[in-house]
């Protein structure tokens, strides 16, 4: 990795007794050689919030793994701790630990054509310590040359009757000599005591992990389901839909299809020396899976609810799996003695496995329409909007920079005539500006308009950052800092112990030389926290915008230096010893 300063100019630096600016340093990597930027957080899907050491019992770390189909160079840091990777090959790993459930990794590709700028990249995350009540959770990215990814990794908490449309159980079995001596049945309930999925894993049934290895000992078996009829599982940020790592994507003969998931389970076995299942090897019957099929699941083939008779999709997703693979058909059926709907199905491996109906892409099924969104959308009358679409089975999130009375193209295909709830808000809030109920679904001709949107009360403000070393008196422009936010619900100066955050964080986007621009500042009375968390530092600034002014009210004692003029706030930090090793 090349030196940002040359150790001559170090020397003269030293001496010197001005501020020296050192121009685009980089406090997790220089943007001179890396392109490419991931921003991760892991968030625990009941809360919305972000997995910690703190708030998980027994949990000691976060383990972040990735892995690629080309040569890539990795340097990166994840907040309390940081390692440093290069020459990433085809399929090798590269593991970051976390404490705080947040992960900063900037990549760049090794691809001499300079035309290939396009690669996969597979993300895995292990909780370590938890490992029974976590899954592991992994999700698949296609990553450009450049660009600043943010992503959210929805945890899959093992255990408990289920909040936001997920239900688990498990139990515990002694092997010998790797095999299951007796039958086990597992049934995972809602919290009403109905029963949404059960396995049925026979007597003689030996378990091996990825690498071929038996599990031995007492195993933990848990299954669990996502249920998309739950209301709270299709909101945004929240539920059992964004926990599936597959997301609504899947193969079938080689083709890419939309899926609408008719319900969708996991099956995670892990053994006393910390082995995951991989296959599953049933020597005397198969290991089975019956799972309930929600009655309001959109059936694309008879654009009807599902019902008695209806033939779905089986298919299944693992660790590293490029994405759903389709298994085979099966009917859906009713129990005897019960209105309730119900698929039954084989299975050969731990993961996850859902019933599906699926749509082929890029055919009359699919649909890409157009938004229009009129009204005023603050200083600029341009905004980052966040849109989501959902419905029972089926959720697609994206954000865009949008601007009033401009019509565009969403950035994908989605299904087709499937009935949808649509959503929009300002990037990284939680608070709907409108919504729409399509009952009929759009096509490519279809142009969804939000009439009367008002944002005027809302501006971009531009922060200016720079970090101080206090020995050598040299000043960084930091790149690739990624900064939060959070509102105030309750804001008192004069009794500071009733000040009350917002429980979310929002992020806000990564510094440039220092500098960053955040949309949707409400300048009508409102307090917010903007923050940063940095090998061991936790540094955060309280202001109050009004209708023409904004002011300081907290921050912590490293933040020196504070300026606004106009829309530009400018602070002082001081730097972390270790960045400033380096100079």
């Amino acid at each position: 990795m090349r030196k940002i300063l040359f150790v001559p100019f170090l020397v003269l630096l030293f001496l010197s007794c001005e501020t020296t600016t050192v121009e685009d340093a980089k406090i997790a990597v220089s943007t001179e050689e890396f392109k490419t930027m991931l921003i991760v957080d892991i968030i625990n899907p009941y809360t919305d919030k972000n997995i910690t050491t703190d708030t998980v019992e027994d949990l000691t770390n976060i383990k972040l793994t990735l892995a690629s189909d080309k040569s890539v160079e990795i340097d990166g840091t994840s907040y309390l701790h940081s390692e440093i990777w290069s020459d990433l090959t085809y399929k090798a790993k590269s593991v970051y630990d976390s404490e705080l459930g947040t992960f900063v990794v900037a990549l760049s590709l090794n691809a001499p054509d300079p035309e290939e700028n396009e690669y996969d990249l597979d993300l895995k995350v292990d909780f370590e310590g938890a490992d029974k009540m976590f899954a592991p959770t992994f999700k698949k990215l296609k990553i450009n040359r450049s660009g600043i990814y943010k992503i959210d990794i929805y945890g899959v908490l093992l255990g408990g009757a289920g909040n936001n449309g997920i239900t688990c159980a498990h139990n515990e079995l002694e092997l010998q000599n790797g095999i299951t001596q007796e039958e086990q049945v597992l049934q995972a309930d809602d919290h009403e005591g109905f029963g949404s999925v059960r396995l049925t894993m026979p007597e003689g049934t030996e378990l091996v992990d990825i690498n071929g290895s038996s599990l031995s000992g007492t195993i933990t078996t848990h299954v669990g389901f996502f249920n998309n009829q739950d209301d709270e599982s299709m909101t945004k940020g929240d539920g059992s839909l964004n926990s599936i790592p597959g997301g609504f994507k899947g193969k079938l003969n080689g083709e890419d299809v939309h899926l609408i998931l008719a319900g969708t389970s996991i099956v995670s076995i892990v053994d006393e020396n910390n082995k995951h299942a991989d296959k599953i090897n049933s020597s005397k019957s198969s290991t089975q899976m019956i799972m309930i099929v929600p009655p309001n699941t959109y059936n694309p083939n008879t654009q009807k609810n599902i019902a008695d008779g209806d033939v779905i999709s089986i298919f299944s997703l693992t660790p590293g799996s490029e994405s759903w693979e389709y298994v085979e058909d099966q009917v859906v059926f009713k129990e005897e003695y019960s209105e309730m709907l119900f698929v039954k199905f084989e299975i050969n491996n731990a993961g996850y496995w859902t019933a599906a109906f699926n749509i082929p892409d890029y055919t009359p099924e699919s649909a890409k329409p157009s938004i229009k969104v009129n009204g005023s959308l603050g200083q600029q009358n341009t905004q980052q909007l966040d849109y989501v679409f959902s419905s029972p089975g089926y959720l697609y999130e994206f954000t865009y920079e949008t601007t009033a009375g401009v019509p565009f193209e969403i950035p994908q295909a989605i299904p087709a005539n499937l009935p949808l709830n649509i959503t929009i808000s300002e990037q990284g809030s939680d608070e709907n500006i409108q919504s729409k109920n399509l009952p009929n679904g759009v096509t490519s001709e279809t142009e969804i308009v939000f009439d009367d949107v008002n944002l005027e009360d809302h501006q971009t403000w531009e922060f200016i950052a720079t970090g101080i070393c206090e020995e050598s008196q040299v000043a960084i422009k930091p790149s690739g800092v990624p900064i939060y936010y959070s509102k105030y619900e309750i804001y008192d100066n004069e009794n500071p112990s009733l000040n009350v955050l917002e429980e979310n964080k929002h992020y806000a986007g990564v510094t440039a030389n220092g500098t960053i621009s955040i949309n949707g500042i409400d300048r009508n009375d409102t307090h917010y926290r903007f923050y940063v968390d940095y090998e061991n530092i936790h540094e955060y600034l309280d202001m109050h915008f009004t209708d023409s002014t904004a002011a300081f009210l907290d921050k912590t004692e490293y933040i020196s230096n504070l300026n606004v003029s106009g829309t530009t706030v400018e602070v002082e930090v001081k730097a972390p010893d270790k960045i400033c090793k380096e100079f």
